[in-house]
């Protein structure tokens, strides 16, 4: 019998997306099913080659460019926090962070978790933040974690 990855992946995202309709982000059973999907994503990922993560960022006075590359999953999602201790005096005179993330290949949930925590940091600024992403796989793990709709409440707040 063959297993298809790709069936199993579009199995469990369908499954993920009921659950974040019906539950909150944060349930046990939305939490459950992320994890499941990410064994798959990491799969899915072996086939492949590897590319490293890369952060890129630009200081343009008012606004703060952001690039991330390659693949932001567990082994690269601490080069973000590293980033945010520094974040507040490097940029405190910015007031819009744009993160383009089209080059990026691959994310999984820790690497979705560092995105969240750098986004919320940058509203504990006071700065509104903006995600440029071409419509792919990463985009669409971000939107079913609610990423997008996430940014949008907290730009209404700052």
């Amino acid at each position: 019998m063959q297993v298809s990855l790709s069936k199993i992946f579009e199995t469990k995202r369908k499954k993920m997306i009921e659950s974040v309709n019906i539950n909150e982000l944060t349930s046990e059973k939305a939490l459950r099913l992320s994890e499941e999907m990410d064994v798959y994503i990491n799969l899915m990922q072996r086939k492949f080659s590897s590319q490293d993560f890369r952060m890129d960022c630009i200081d343009k006075g008012k606004e703060v460019m952001m690039t991330l590359k390659g693949q932001l999953d567990y082994l690269s999602a601490e080069q973000i926090d590293i980033f945010l201790s520094s974040f507040s005096t490097r940029f405190k005179d910015a007031h819009c962070l744009r993160i383009d993330l089209a080059p990026l290949s691959f994310i999984d949930s820790a690497g979705a978790n560092g995105l969240y925590k750098l986004i919320v940091g940058a509203a504990e600024l006071g700065l509104k933040t903006e995600l440029i992403t071409d419509k792919g796989t990463v985009y669409e793990i971000l939107e079913i974690l609610g990423l997008f709709k996430f940014i949008n409440q907290m730009n209404e707040i700052n």
